[in-house]
């Protein structure tokens, strides 16, 4: 892979050039940092939305490319861009500075990232003096990024660099691995709690309403005088035909007599079942 070939993406190109800068304590680039590193940046966010939005509303390429050019206030995100890194350009060539060569070269790279992140090139630029400027500072970059690579300093930075993303690949392939053999213990986990709760199930006692119907008809048989039970039939049969309140009554308060009895039969068997709920519940929460 040729150097010039963009591996990590222009945002990673810079944090490559802080971190090269921090270790030798580079007060020019500190400087660098909060001013024109901080102008480049607002200038490319504000050059990625209004493409990115242009992409959005059009499909074709033709009408995109038309479209990037009659926006006026990108053309000018983009002048300020190119003026931006022209500057950068002169920085990074200066011999006196005490930013290292690397951060130099990660920052130029970082430039290039984000113009091929974004597909910024000539057909999107208008005016033959704006198209000039760009292609010149694209060129200029490129080739002091080539200079660069020959200080060892760069050299040893690239072999770092390489090495922590390697680094970091490796990590984030060995944090999926954890995650999917994580993720399958607690699907497994989860299908023997499923298996425990059938025999649970299968052991709640049903309580029928007509066999509820049944016990209070037996009692009132058992309690009354033989004298009063066929005018008391009577009377409830007359009042059943008359109006419905009364049945419903007597069935809710059978309903809710089967309940009750249910509830306390399969007290211990329902918080048994609650609480393997509670934890499937908990395992299918976890990340």
């Amino acid at each position: 892979m040729s150097r010039l070939e963009d591996p990590y993406g222009g945002d990673s190109y810079r944090e490559l050039a802080s971190i090269r800068a921090n270790t030798q304590a580079s007060v020019a680039f500190q400087a660098l940092q909060t001013g024109l590193l901080a102008d480049m940046s607002n200038s490319m966010s504000a050059v990625h939305a209004q493409m990115d939005a242009v992409r959005q509303q059009q499909s074709e390429a033709l009408a995109i490319q038309q479209e990037l050019l009659n926006r006026e206030q990108l053309q000018s995100h983009l002048e300020e861009f190119v003026y931006q890194a022209e500057k950068l350009v002169v920085e990074c060539s200066k011999t006196t500075t005490d930013i290292p060569a690397s951060s130099r070269y990660f920052l130029l790279m970082g430039v290039l990232g984000k113009i091929k992140e974004d597909g910024i090139g000539t057909s999107v630029i208008k005016g033959r003096d704006n198209k000039a400027a760009f292609e010149k500072i694209v060129n200029d970059t490129k080739g002091l990024t080539q200079r660069l690579l020959t200080d060892p300093e760069v050299q040893e930075a690239l072999e770092w660099a390489e090495a922590e993303r390697l680094r970091k690949l490796a990590e984030q392939k060995r944090m999926i691995t954890k995650r999917k053999q994580d993720q399958q213990k607690r699907e497994e986990t989860i299908a023997k709690l499923d298996k425990q709760l059938v025999p649970l199930q299968a052991r709640l006692q049903k309580v029928a309403t007509t066999t509820v119907l049944e016990e209070w008809g037996e009692l009132v048989k058992s309690k009354l005088p033989e004298a009063f039970k066929t005018p008391l039939y009577i009377a409830i049969c007359v009042l059943c035909c008359v109006t419905i309140y009364p049945a419903l009554g007597i069935v809710l308060c059978a309903w809710i007599t089967t309940f009750s009895r249910e509830t306390v039969l399969n007290k211990q068997i329902n918080d048994e079942i609650a609480s393997i709920n509670t934890q499937i519940a908990d395992l299918k929460g976890q990340p």
